[in-house]
């Protein structure tokens, strides 16, 4: 599921993160990484009864981002003299 669907579902990103029990700084986390973290996931299923269902698309994309980025900042590395 993604950030939007959520907020759309619950009303606020307040709302949405009281349904399962996280103070509302946890959308920030959301936000900052991309996704809504699987945990959150797993929860926000069990209280909509599944009308929003878990979807890891968001969080795979992130992290083959992620790995991508790490790639190129590993072949683009220079040790320096010395090491």
């Amino acid at each position: 599921m993604t950030i939007d669907q959520v907020i759309k579902h619950f009303g606020n990103h307040s709302r949405a993160c009281h349904a399962i029990g996280l103070p509302h700084q946890s959308y920030y986390n959301w936000v900052r990484q991309g996704y809504v973290s699987i945990n959150s996931q797993f929860a926000f299923e069990e209280v909509t009864n599944k009308k929003l269902k878990v979807d890891l698309k968001d969080y795979i994309e992130v992290m083959r981002e992620r790995y991508e980025e790490t790639k190129r900042d590993y072949k683009n590395f220079k040790p320096k003299k010395g090491q």
